[in-house]
């Protein structure tokens, strides 16, 4: 008798890392943030093709499916992990499985603190000799290192492959990108650094760095000069692509 049960682990089969064509998302692209709400009318369909078992059309609308994934980030009752940011534990709500589906360090992250909370439940249920409570399988995990808005932005983009980036965030982006490897956004962030030059952009800039010393990205961006010009200010809005050509399309100025 078959069996369709799969052995296959997604440590050692997993595709987050994976380079190769296909689906993959490896791009990005950008687009102003007033053409935000425009975007969820499904893109046009193709033509049909013709195969030897009849007509085949492979349909995707992805607008507004990132705008649901994202959406469920403000209703703590459906998710199952909430990260307590910064030094005032501000909570940032997330679903696990996508979460951990889009970044190995995330579900090495989430599996780390799943195994210790587990332990320390069995643990207290033994000296307490209480029956674990049902209503307790929200995960819950620290991070101190970010600034809330920053984070809040990079769950958005996990979550749902959309977040606006600003002069304010886009460092701070940058180097938890860099550290939870979500190598799209890292890409984004650092072409929009190199975009980014204007009035006031590089003290901006200089200064949200010195906010993550500790990070290696930031480093770089305060050891490297840049060349800078007198344009306006900058923010846009990146979105990962399966068809994209890693070129921001449009900036607000």
């Amino acid at each position: 008798m078959n069996r369709n049960s799969s052995r296959l682990h997604l440590v050692d089969n997993d595709f987050l890392d994976s380079e190769s064509g296909g689906e993959a998302s490896s791009g990005y692209e950008s687009s102003d943030s007033s053409n935000i709400s425009r975007d969820s009318s499904p893109a046009p369909l193709p033509l049909p093709r013709t195969s030897s078992h009849g007509q085949v059309m492979i349909f995707k609308s992805t607008a507004g499916l990132q705008d649901s994934l994202a959406f469920i980030l403000s209703m703590p009752e459906l998710c199952d992990v909430t990260f307590l940011v910064g030094k005032d534990r501000v909570p940032v709500h997330g679903v696990k499985a996508i979460l951990a589906t889009r970044s190995r360090s995330l579900y090495q992250l989430i599996l780390h603190h799943q195994k210790q909370s587990e332990l320390s439940k069995t643990t207290k249920n033994i000296f307490k000799k209480q029956k674990p409570s049902p209503c307790s399988n929200t995960l819950v995990i620290h991070v101190p290192d970010y600034e809330v808005e920053t984070f809040r932005r990079f769950i958005t983009f996990v979550h749902s492959g959309k977040v606006k980036v600003d002069v304010n965030h886009v460092v701070g982006l940058l180097c938890v990108s860099e550290e939870f490897r979500v190598p799209d956004l890292r890409t984004a962030c650092k072409d929009f650094i190199d975009r980014c030059q204007g009035h006031g952009q590089r003290k901006k800039l200089e200064g949200t760095a010195r906010q993550y010393l500790h990070k290696i990205p930031a480093q770089k961006l305060l050891a490297e000069p840049r060349d800078w010009e007198i344009l306006g200010g900058l923010d846009a809005v990146v979105s990962s692509s399966q068809h994209s050509d890693g070129n921001y399309s449009k900036f607000r100025s």
